[in-house]
C-alpha cells in the first residue's frame, strides 16, 4: 500500500530502505532522516520501522565483527591489545586505572621536614665538598655568608611575627 507525500503516492526504495537503516545506525535523528527522505516522521515510521529497529544492531555487529577480528588475526600485536582492550572496557565493563601513588621508605608514610633553603644549600655544599674533596678552609666564607643570611632572614621573620601579634592585639 502506497501513500501520498506532499500529492505524491509514497513507495519505499530498496536504496532508501538502506539509507534509513544505516542513517539510525549512525545514530541520525529520525526527524532528520525523514526530512532527507520528504516525507513526514509518521511516514517513516510506518514505512521503515524495521530499517529504524535494525540499523544500530547491524553496525553494532559489524562493529564487534572488527574488533574480534582484529583480536585474532592481526598480525600487529599491538593492534590485538588495543582490540582486546577496547572490547573488555565496553563489553566487560574492565577499567585501565592509571595512578601514581607516593610512599616513603619500604612503602612507609613520606617523611617531611620544614627546611629553610640555608639550611638546604648547607647540606648541598656538604656533600658537594665531600665529593670533590675541598679543604673547609676554601669553604669557610661560604659557610659564614650564609650564616649572616640566616640570621638576617631570622631576624625579619621574627620582626614580621612581632608586628602581626601587635596588629592581632588592636
Amino acid at each position: 500500500m502506497a501513500l501520498k507525500v506532499q500529492g505524491k503516492e509514497f513507495k519505499p526504495t530498496p536504496k532508501q530502505r538502506q539509507l534509513v537503516e544505516e542513517a539510525a545506525g549512525y545514530g541520525l535523528k529520525q526527524a532528520d532522516i525523514a526530512r532527507f527522505l520528504k516525507c513526514d516522521i509518521n511516514t517513516l515510521y510506518k514505512y521503515f520501522r524495521r530499517e529504524l529497529d535494525n540499523g544500530k544492531f547491524k553496525l553494532d555487529m559489524l562493529a564487534g565483527n572488527t574488533i574480534l577480528k582484529s583480536m585474532g588475526h592481526a598480525v600487529d600485536e599491538r593492534v590485538r591489545l588495543d582490540a582486546a582492550r577496547f572490547y573488555a572496557a565496553r563489553r566487560m565493563g574492565w577499567k585501565e586505572n592509571v595512578g601514581l601513588e607516593h610512599t616513603g621508605a619500604d612503602g612507609g608514610a613520606i617523611e617531611v621536614k620544614d627546611v629553610s633553603a640555608v639550611d638546604f644549600i648547607r647540606t648541598q655544599l656538604e656533600h658537594a665538598k665531600e665529593r670533590l674533596g675541598v679543604p673547609d678552609a676554601e669553604t669557610a666564607w661560604i659557610d659564614e655568608r650564609l650564616s649572616v643570611q640566616n640570621l638576617d632572614d631570622r631576624r625579619e621573620r621574627q620582626a614580621e611575627l612581632e608586628d602581626k601579634s601587635e596588629s592581632n592585639k588592636s
